[in-house]
């Protein structure tokens, strides 16, 4: 028996697919979101194969298939929201960066996991429980050279995520970003050309579905940092009571 439904963009290869199965093999239901559908498809005869049931949705979160998605959520009782689909432009300095790229970025990194957890935030509330898991990166706690677009749409969401689960606090919804390191996926390989050095995106999936049955205590609005297979948490009230004084070097 399935114990809720959960939701995963981007989740046609790399992580988005572990998480969608290691989701499966935890016993949710599955609604799995990206724009090529022969490899939706794919996943889905794998997530039946493991007994639960699998609903694919194709096409641009950006456009109808956003709208479309979100409608779905607001008729939903989806338990497990993850914003996983991102845009990561090939790495350029900032003057070679054109407008497009720059909305194209922020619109899938950004605005789309605005929207969709504007769509389910009010039926979880209803249910008094769910998760929403943002993910992040690495690139969005440390800034990378000629990847300034990707970055800055990391940091926003990481912003986002942490102002958000303060709004959820007392409603029975853990809101929570995730920020993994370099993962041995197609999109890592075509940018940097190093995956099969970086972590495996199975193990990333496996800790971070560990977070949501809570077998990883990660507080509301913290962190969820994971390289080479560790991970350690950032609780958002890292600066809570650090007194400044002129000059003086802070650890983050």
């Amino acid at each position: 028996m399935a114990v809720g439904l959960a939701v995963v963009t981007g989740a046609s290869r790399g992580l988005g697919r572990e998480l969608a199965l290691v989701l499966a093999k935890e016993g949710y239901d599955l609604v799995v979101c990206a724009r090529g559908v022969k490899d939706l498809e794919a996943v889905r005869k794998e997530i039946l194969a493991l007994g639960q049931n699998c609903l694919t949705w194709a096409g641009d979160l950006t456009g109808s298939g956003g709208r479309d998605l979100r409608a779905f959520l607001e008729g939903s009782e989806a338990q497990v929201l993850i914003n996983n689909a991102a845009s990561t432009p090939q790495l350029q300095c900032l003057e070679e960066l054109t407008a497009t790229e720059y909305h194209r970025t922020f619109a899938l990194n950004v605005y789309v996991p605005y929207r969709l957890m504007q769509a389910a935030i009010p039926s979880m509330k209803k249910q008094g429980s769910g998760v929403i898991v943002n993910i992040c990166s690495f690139a969005g706690r440390r800034a990378i050279r000629n990847a300034s677009l990707y970055c800055a749409s990391k940091f926003a969401l990481r912003g986002m995520t942490e102002a958000v689960a303060q709004e959820l606090e007392g409603t029975g919804i853990r809101c929570f970003s995730c920020s993994p390191g370099g993962m041995n996926t197609s999109m890592r390989q075509q940018i940097f050309h190093d995956a099969d050095q970086q972590q495996a995106p199975a193990a990333v999936a496996q800790i971070i579905v560990d977070a949501i049955a809570g077998r990883v205590p990660v507080p509301q609005g913290a962190d969820l940092v994971i390289r080479g297979g560790e991970y350690a948490i950032v609780p958002r009230e890292q600066w809570t009571g650090v007194k400044l004084e002129r000059g003086q070097a802070v650890p983050v």
